[in-house]
């Protein structure tokens, strides 16, 4: 009963805490059939292996002791397969630091790049601001 109405109470949001998603959860759907037994066929054969098997049952002659004293119970699962539901992390540590490595690298190599690119601009530079100088000068 207490099972019951602490379900109720956190369906209904009426709880104080806020509780984290249980790791596993187990239902199980439940559906009832019921059915006369047993036929008119097969309630001799029923009695004679009931006193057969249990001297103790000799008042069970007739359909209504049968009704009145047995009962066939079949329990079984109506489906043999189940639903899975797993939660992993997307991103992990070890994603996360070969991510940052890669981007570091990247930007890197960028800068290394751009700084002899930037060296080679001002030798260029220097060399044509030197060269037309020399050039000026001996006109």
């Amino acid at each position: 009963m207490c099972k019951q109405l602490m379900y109720y109470f956190h369906r209904e949001d009426l709880l104080a805490c806020k509780c984290p998603q249980s790791c596993t959860v187990t239902e199980y759907s439940t559906r009832l059939s019921t059915a006369l037994w047993p036929s008119d066929s097969y309630l001799n054969k029923l009695v004679r292996t009931i006193r057969a098997v249990n001297p103790k049952t000799k008042n069970i002659n007739d359909k209504t002791a049968v009704s009145e004293n047995l009962v066939s119970l079949e329990v079984f699962f109506e489906e043999i397969n189940y639903e899975k539901i797993e939660e992993r992390p997307e991103y992990d540590a070890i994603k996360l630091v070969s991510d940052i490595g890669g981007t570091l690298g990247l930007y890197v190599g960028l800068s290394l790049i751009t700084l002899f690119e930037g060296l080679e601009f001002l030798y260029n530079l220097m060399k044509a601001a030197f060269g037309r100088e020399r050039f000026s000068r001996s006109q």
